[in-house]
C-alpha cells in the first residue's frame, strides 16, 4: 500500500470522491491549500513530501509550483490532475493557463515534474496535448464521476414523479465568466420561450443581472444546499448548460442522474458527457436553443431513463482504475526526473 500526498484548493464533491477512492488501495494524507503563500505550508511541504511515495496536486494551479519544485529536487514522482483553466488557451474568453505568457511557462513546468496528467475529459486532453504535444505519454483521461450517495440518492427515487417543466442551470456568474458559462444565451433563450420557467441557481453578481435584462420567467435562486438542489434538478424537465467552454460539466452529469434531460453547447466536453447528439445544440444561436428546449421539456420516460443511464454509467469504479493506474505508473516510472529538454513543445 502506497504512501499518497494530496495537495488541493478544498475538497469539493470531486476531490472528495478521488480521496475516497485513493483511500481503498492506498494511504492517503490531505494537504487543503487555501492560501498559495502560506509560510506554514511552504515550510511544512518536503517533509510532508519525504513521508510519502507519491505527490497528487488537483489542478496544476499556483499552488502546485512549490510542488513540483521540492518534489523534483526529492526525486519524488508527481501527478496533476487537471482539467479547465489548467489545459485552456481561451484568447477570446480570456481564460486558460495555456495562453501565450507566463502562466504558460510554469504551467509546462509543472506539468515536465509530473509522470502522469490525469485529465478530466477526452477532450482536457487534446486541449492539453495541442500546447503540449510531447506529453502524450504522460497525459491520460479518467472521466469524473458520480458520488456513490448522490448515485444511491437518484436510484432510490421514483422514476415516474412528475416533473416541474422548469429548465434549471447551475452555476455561479461572475464578470469573468458569465460569456464562458453562456450566460448571455442563457438570458435570451429564455426571453424567447416567455411561458417556460429557467431557474438559474448559484450566486450572481448584481451587474451581470443589470447589464443582461433578466427576462421575468427567469428566477434566480442563489446559492442553494445540496438537499434543496437535488429536490429542484430532480423535478426538473430540462437542464441546460449553453457554455462556450467546459472541461467536463459536472453539474451536467448530475442533472443528467436525476432524469433531467441535457441541452447543451457543441463546446467542450459537454457532447462527451451527454453521449448522444440529440442532447447538443450545433450553434450558440438561442433560438436554436429554444426549439431544443421545447421538444426536450415533453421527454418520454424512456428518454429520461436514456439519460439517467448514461450518466451511471460515469462509475466511481472506472475513476478509481485511471487513479490507480496513475499511482502505479509514477511509481514505476522516472519521468519525475526531469531532463532539460522534455520535448513538451514551445510555449
Amino acid at each position: 500500500m502506497s504512501r499518497c500526498l494530496l495537495i488541493c484548493g478544498s475538497l469539493v464533491p470531486f476531490v472528495q470522491l478521488d480521496l475516497e477512492l485513493l483511500e481503498r488501495h492506498h494511504t492517503v494524507t490531505t494537504v487543503e491549500v487555501y492560501e498559495v503563500g502560506n509560510r506554514a505550508f511552504l515550510t511544512a511541504l518536503p517533509g510532508q513530501i519525504r513521508r510519502h511515495d507519491v505527490v497528487l496536486t488537483w489542478f496544476a494551479g499556483r499552488h502546485a509550483i512549490p510542488v513540483a519544485v521540492a518534489a523534483t529536487a526529492l526525486r519524488t514522482p508527481m501527478i496533476s490532475i487537471s482539467g479547465g483553466y489548467d489545459t485552456a488557451d481561451e484568447r477570446a474568453l480570456d481564460y486558460g493557463n495555456l495562453r501565450p505568457g507566463p502562466r504558460k511557462w510554469i504551467t509546462r513546468g509543472i506539468y515536465a515534474a509530473c509522470a502522469r496528467i490525469v485529465c478530466h475529459s477526452e477532450f482536457a486532453r487534446t486541449e492539453l496535448l495541442r500546447s503540449f504535444p510531447g506529453l502524450a505519454d504522460r497525459a491520460v483521461y479518467g472521466h469524473l464521476a458520480l458520488q456513490g450517495t448522490l448515485l444511491e440518492l437518484q436510484q432510490g427515487t421514483d422514476p415516474s414523479a412528475p416533473r416541474s417543466g422548469q429548465v434549471v442551470t447551475v452555476g455561479g456568474c461572475r464578470e469573468d465568466n458569465w460569456r464562458r458559462k453562456g450566460i448571455d444565451i442563457l438570458l435570451q433563450t429564455a426571453a424567447l420561450l416567455p411561458d417556460v420557467e429557467f431557474v438559474l441557481v448559484g450566486d450572481v453578481e448584481a451587474s451581470i443581472v443589470s447589464n443582461g435584462s433578466p427576462p421575468a420567467n427567469l428566477v434566480l435562486a442563489g446559492r442553494l444546499s445540496d438537499d434543496e438542489l437535488h429536490a429542484l434538478v430532480s423535478r426538473s424537465s430540462v437542464y441546460f448548460q449553453p457554455s462556450r467552454h467546459e472541461a467536463f460539466g459536472y453539474a451536467v452529469l448530475e442533472a443528467m442522474g436525476w432524469g433531467s434531460v441535457p441541452v447543451v453547447s457543441r463546446h467542450g466536453s459537454l457532447p462527451e458527457v451527454v453521449g448522444s447528439d440529440a442532447h447538443v445544440v450545433s450553434t450558440d444561436d438561442p433560438a436554436a436553443y429554444a426549439r431544443r428546449i421545447t421538444e426536450s421539456i415533453g421527454a418520454s420516460e424512456a428518454e429520461r431513463d436514456e439519460v439517467r443511464q448514461r450518466a451511471w454509467g460515469f462509475t466511481p469504479e472506472n475513476r478509481q482504475a485511471a487513479l490507480d493506474e496513475a499511482v502505479a505508473t509514477a511509481l514505476g516510472s522516472d519521468h519525475h526526473i526531469p531532463s532539460v529538454d522534455h520535448g513538451i513543445g514551445t510555449p
